[in-house]
Order: C-alpha cells, then structure tokens, then sequence
C-alpha cells in the first residue's frame, strides 16, 4: 500500500521491493513522479537506514528502513511558489512544469508553438478509457487557448471557436477524453505522439494555422525525428534500415511486423515502414542505437527492432522470455527517449532541438560494461 506523504516515518523495505532502485521505490511508496522523487534525494531529504544515499539509482534491500524528512512537504510547496511567480516573453524558452506533473519541462514557448519533454509514464493524449492525467489536459489547463486547436472529432479543422464545453474540476477548460462531455479536439495542438512508456520531445500547436502547418510536414515527411534506443544483444552492423511492414497484431494491442517472403519480396499486407540505426555504442549484452524515423507507424521502433531480434529494454509489450530478465526490471521503464526533433516554423525558419537523457537512463548505461 502507497505510503501517505503527510505521513513522515520510516517507510520498510520488503522481500517484493528489494533490489528496486531508491527512486522507483519512492515513487510507489509516495505516489511521486520519479524526477521529484531524484529531487528529493539531491536536496539530502531522504536516509536510508538513517544515512544519506550515494544517488538515485541506489538499490533497496530487505527490511531497510527509508524515511522522509519533515522538510520535504515546505521543499516542494516553496518550489512551487517559486515556478508559478512572474511572466516571461512566450517568443523566449521558458522551461518549467505543466499542470501537477513536475517531470514535463516546457523547452520552449512562442505565440505558435510549445515544444515540450515528455516524461516516460504519461500518455501524450486520452484513449476511449478517458484519463485525466495526460500531456493533452496538462497542456489545456497551461495553456487554454489550444482546446480550439487541431482536429475535431467531426473531421472538421475549421478555426473557428467550437461551442463551449462543460468545466470540470473548478477549472474552465474542457474535460478531455473519452465521454460525451469531451472537447471538440480529442487532442488539441498535438500533431504527433509518443508512446506512454517513452520520453522526449514533442510539438505542440498554439495556432491552427501551425497546427496544418506542422500536420503538412508529418504528411510530406520533412519533420526530423531521432531517438536514442537501448536493444538487446550486440547489433551486427554499424548502420541499418528496417523495412519490415507494419500491421496490428490479432486480438492484442500489439503491432505486428510482417517479415519478407521466401522470395525477398514484401507482404502486401500491412503499411510500410522504414526505419533507419546508427550504433551508438556496443555493450557486452546490449547496443545504444541512434534512429531516425522516416515514417511514423505506431510503435515503429520497437516492433522493428524486436522483429530484428534486439528488442528495446525494459519494452513491456515486445520481448522474449530471454530478454525479459533481470536488467529490465533495474531499469523501471523503457529505453527509448526522442532526443531530436526538428521543424520549419511559419517563417519558413529551421528550428532544431535537442534533449539530453533522462537521469535514470544515464544512470542505466553507466552500470553496463
């Protein structure tokens, strides 16, 4: 059971729990995202058997006892203040956090466009299961404007205001999801996406004539999208394409990569998909991949390469039994972050940006050999 944070004693380890990162277990304990949970570490706001840790990436044993200081509460309401005081000029960076998630830093803002890092464990919009806490609602309650942005529901993208919408939680802004109640823009400025389990960056339409402007360069395939991959086994080749078509798996949420026939000739079923690698760095049991998308289908990287034999770590989805051991589990979350993305604005100017990986993952590559 959750720990309840007003609760300050002694949280114990038990036989479940043991061998988990520090961060990961305060986490689940305290019902934290992992960054605040790292934050509290740094700020020497955590003891482990009454000593401080080395770092976040620390490992819990059996029956150690993991206790909160009194000043982490006033620590983050301080924060807090501190983030929410003042304006600043939205044609500059503004980095910062969205909604209650303090693990979504704002890169940018200008009258046209947001380009946020997402953190792994958030959904980019709602599916029909209608969840609150997405990147999509976060971003309507920071910035109101968009709800009018992006497709309808309808298949209409006109610009102009849609009806108003019924006000939830004592806020304005539309509820978004899977109800009748929903916004008219099921997902509002958001012209692509990453999967839950992934990190990294994202743009976000402020206006809808950016919102067609960026949907044109998906469709035309102009929008640069590298990610930094870490897969199974040792990658034979410096430099690579997957080509394997893509279709959805039977009776799962899986996606399927069709392999080539007898004759080397392509499936005709399933829609095509290419997928382009640089090693980065080889492991004795694994390899850091750069890939570059050059089309987007769901779960592209990761079917291709589980359907190359080296699926991503900690893929909760596509695994063998092999693979599905003991590193997977160290690391809490999926290897696969979206560390380059780049556009053309409504100027006409290249924009590039660039994110480093997460802490956890740095932490994760630093533990191989």
């Amino acid at each position: 059971m959750p720990t309840d944070m007003t609760n300050l004693n002694a949280i114990a380890v038990n036989a479940k729990q043991a061998g988990d990162r520090l961060d990961i277990f305060l986490s689940k304990e305290l019902q934290i995202s992992r960054s605040r949970a790292q934050k509290m570490i740094e700020r020497e706001l955590i003891t482990v058997n009454g000593k401080l840790p080395k770092k976040a990436g620390d490992r819990v044993a059996v029956d150690d006892e993991v206790t909160v200081s009194s000043r982490a509460e006033s620590r983050r309401d301080e924060a807090e203040g501190s983030l929410n005081h003042g304006e600043r000029d939205s044609s500059t960076p503004r980095p910062g956090r969205v909604g209650r998630n303090d693990n979504v830093t704002v890169i940018i803002e200008t009258s046209h466009y947001i380009v946020v890092d997402k953190p792994s464990g958030m959904l980019t919009h709602p599916t029909e299961a209608g969840e609150k806490d997405t990147l999509a609602n976060f971003l309507v309650e920071k910035y109101p404007e968009i709800k009018n942005v992006g497709d309808r529901k309808d298949g209409a993208t006109s610009s102009h205001p849609p009806p108003p919408s019924p006000s939830y939680g004592g806020h304005s802004t539309p509820l978004i999801g899977g109800n009748k109640h929903a916004a008219p823009h099921v997902r509002p400025g958001i012209v692509h996406r990453l999967d839950r389990e992934a990190s990294g960056l994202l743009v976000v339409a402020r206006t809808q004539e950016m919102f067609e402007h960026l949907k044109k360069q998906f469709k035309d395939r102009t929008v640069e999208k590298e990610y930094l991959a870490l897969v199974h086994g040792k990658v034979p080749v410096d430099w690579g394409e997957l080509t394997f078509p893509i279709t959805r798996s039977r009776g799962n949420e899986r996606m399927a990569a069709l392999p080539l026939t007898k004759k080397g000739v392509e499936h005709e079923e399933g829609k095509k998909a290419l997928t382009e690698f640089t090693v980065e760095k080889h492991f004795v049991n694994f390899t850091l991949a750069r890939v570059k998308l050059h089309t987007g289908r769901m779960h592209q990287i990761r079917v291709h390469f589980f359907a190359y034999g080296h699926s991503l770590v900690g893929d909760p989805l596509y695994y063998t039994k092999k693979q599905k051991r003991a590193w997977d589990n160290k690391l809490g979350r999926l290897f696969l972050h979206s560390a380059r993305l780049g556009f053309t604005d409504l100027d006409g100017e290249r924009k590039v940006f660039e994110s480093t990986l997460p802490k956890e993952l740095e932490e994760f590559l630093k533990e191989l050999r």
